[in-house]
């Protein structure tokens, strides 16, 4: 007669209950004191505002919601206590044009400017550069001349 093994079969220990000794009880692993956290319940589908206003949310969770017919991303999150009210909050989804990324910083090309604006530029310059010079000429020949204030001193 051939010998199967039975998956369901009791495992039979003769020695574990002798001396009248019980079984040793399971150990419960520690509980944790972590604050709870609010848990997000994914993404759902809504075909309005209202359907995602009016959806139930359970205390703790929060729940995103993607509009069918508007650009607009839903997010309703209930706090952990039933007197807490739910917090209702609406983004707009805006389509954004990829970038490259440039391995080489662009160089700025300075003004460009035809040959006759450059030299009247250089030759304004020239002007305010020699009125400038005129200006404090005058100044210095105005100071020479003044006499010098002597200080009287009192005995």
């Amino acid at each position: 007669m051939p010998n199967y093994y039975s998956p369901y079969q009791q495992m039979y220990q003769p020695n574990y209950f002798q001396n009248n000794q019980q079984a040793p009880a399971p150990q419960n692993p520690p509980i944790s004191q972590v604050s709870p956290q609010i848990q997000n319940g994914g993404f759902v589908s809504a075909p309005n505002e209202d359907f995602a206003r009016n959806f139930p949310v359970g205390y703790g969770n929060s729940v995103n919601f993607k509009d069918e017919h508007a650009p607009y991303i839903y997010v309703k999150t209930m706090g952990l206590s039933q007197f807490d009210n739910p917090v209702f909050e609406k983004y707009r989804l805006v389509k954004e044009e990829p970038t490259v990324a440039q391995n080489e910083p662009q160089k700025e090309e300075p003004n460009k400017l035809s040959y006759d604006e450059l030299k009247a530029e250089i030759e304004d310059l020239r002007g305010q550069i020699e009125d400038l010079r005129e200006k404090v000429a005058l100044i210095s020949e105005k100071s020479k001349s003044k006499p010098k204030k002597e200080v009287e001193e009192d005995a």
